[in-house]
């Protein structure tokens, strides 16, 4: 009966929380055309930003994916809340302000002003990659959740989430998800300081007994932030910071809120709000699978599933139910926040570039094309989610996807500007990453454990892009030629 409970308590949360916001939205028209539908009229506030940005930086690497590496890795996967909170910082401090002020609607577009026309086509592959994954990480997330609240097969937890999934932001898009994640956010915070207290009152050793758990296992190392095995410290733990930093500076999904802010302070502003309640949110993940492994009745389950049914056990039905359904949409509001981004890019950079139609019939059927390519990626992602890869480390390697992104764009913007060292490097990066995760080319080379695929892409990038630039010929960058006039007018915006 406490399951029965729990699941009517969470589906009743999500259908009002978030069908309810979007279903108010249509009746104001919001959320009707292209600008409305990705990036909310570029209206968003400050707070509102704020709060939707950091929920939708959370999703499931922050919840079931931090439990699943808190009862394995251990606290080096309090990394991930600095990588998190550490990326918004400097977005917030150096992209956002030039993000907002480019006018651009796509990265990939803003990567054609840089650059060229091919240099467009591959950072939407790269983008739309980065975006699939995470989808598909995000979706095994949910799948978690909803098979711990419905006692359901994991896998087929995934064809019903992906189906709420597609609800959450179909009726308005990113009017529906901002206000959607501000309530959700508020509840969060509150659900999971309650949770963690009576999770407290009721682990038979209380967290010492935690500590002791992992001393007499010889695991010291899981319970150090700065553990002495250089492949969790570093390839690990700092992996996931500069994995992040690549993501949410490249992201299209997150890009998408900070184009949707009222204007360049607003979208400053935001990011440092974000780094607030990015912050600590996994103390308290981290610490219920840290918890819940060191207790022989839920470590049964594995780390995937332990820390889920742990809070299942302990926390009232009432509690549970709110905590689950808050996790929920918490991973939906990543879901959206990358579903979303392949949706804006296909739309953006293929349909809108490659079709023959007139500008105005091609208008016409973006409201329709902007759902349908939100609906095709969440049924192909279905497939990889099937195998229920690792959530962190897979999302370390799709991060790094775009990586020479990440390079690249400060290079156009401020130094020099070449389409061929631009796509040569985007194209070695990506290889390189792809071999380096999938093949034996670090043993080969006898390169040490800790250097991860996110550190082989990042130096790739830097020592292709930066020698190929300076070699070759080419303009110089976007605001090199009067960049004290540039800053000047991004200044005066902030």
């Amino acid at each position: 009966m406490q399951s029965l409970g729990i699941f009517i308590i969470a589906i009743i949360y999500v259908l009002v929380i978030s069908v309810g916001i979007g279903i108010y939205m249509a009746k104001r028209k919001l959320g009707q055309s292209a600008t409305s539908y990705y990036l909310a009229d570029k209206s968003l506030g400050p707070w509102v930003g704020g709060l939707t940005i950091a929920l939708a930086s959370m999703g499931s690497l922050h919840t079931v994916g931090m439990m699943e590496s808190g009862g394995t890795q251990g606290l080096v996967t309090f990394w991930m809340t600095v990588a998190g909170a550490g990326s918004a910082a400097v977005t917030a401090a150096f992209y956002a302000p030039y993000y907002r002020k480019l006018g651009f609607n796509t990265v990939p577009e803003l990567f054609e002003k840089l650059f060229d026309s091919k240099s467009r086509f591959l950072s939407s592959i790269l983008g739309i990659a980065l975006a699939f994954a995470v989808v598909s990480l995000e979706t095994q997330g949910g799948a978690i959740m909803l098979s711990a609240i419905t006692g359901i097969d994991v896998r087929v937890a995934l064809v019903v989430f992906m189906l709420c999934a597609g609800a959450y932001v179909m009726i308005a898009g990113n009017w529906q998800a901002a206000y959607t994640n501000v309530i959700n956010m508020i509840v969060s915070y509150i659900v999971l300081i309650v949770a963690f207290i009576i999770v407290t009152m009721k682990l038979p050793g209380g967290w010492k007994g935690v500590d002791s758990f992992y001393l007499n296992q010889g695991l010291s190392d899981v319970l150090s932030f700065w553990p002495k095995d250089l492949g969790l410290l570093i390839g690990f733990g700092v992996a996931l910071v500069v994995a992040t930093c690549f993501c949410d500076a490249m992201d299209q999904g997150k890009i998408q809120y900070i184009l949707g802010s009222r204007d360049v302070r607003g979208a400053r502003t935001s990011n440092f709000i974000a780094v607030i309640f990015l912050s600590f949110v996994g103390f308290f993940t981290v610490s219920f699978g840290l918890a819940a492994m060191s207790i022989p009745e839920f470590a049964a389950h594995g780390p995937k599933m332990a820390g889920v049914t742990m809070l299942l056990s302990y926390l009232p039905t009432f509690v549970a139910g709110i905590l689950l359904a808050a996790f929920l949409v918490i991973v939906l509001s990543t879901w959206v926040r990358f579903n979303m981004s392949i949706s804006h890019i296909l739309v953006n950079d293929f349909y809108m570039v490659y079709s023959r139609k007139p500008d105005a019939e091609k208008q016409k059927l973006v409201p329709v094309l902007s759902r349908v390519f939100i609906i095709i990626p969440a049924l192909a992602a279905l497939i990889p989610a099937f195998f229920m890869p690792h959530i962190l480390l897979t999302g370390i390697f799709a991060f790094s996807l775009v990586a020479p992104l990440f390079v690249l764009m400060p290079i156009g913007l401020f130094w020099k500007r070449n389409s061929t060292a631009a796509f040569l490097t985007m194209v070695i990066s990506t290889i390189t990453l792809i071999l380096w995760q999938y093949t034996s080319l670090p043993a080969i080379l006898s390169m040490p454990a800790w250097l991860s695929p996110a550190f082989a892409s990042l130096f790739i990038s830097i020592i292709f892009g930066v020698v190929l630039t300076a070699i070759l010929p080419g303009e110089k960058g976007l605001f090199a030629k009067e960049r004290k006039g540039a800053a000047a007018t991004v200044a005066e915006n902030m």
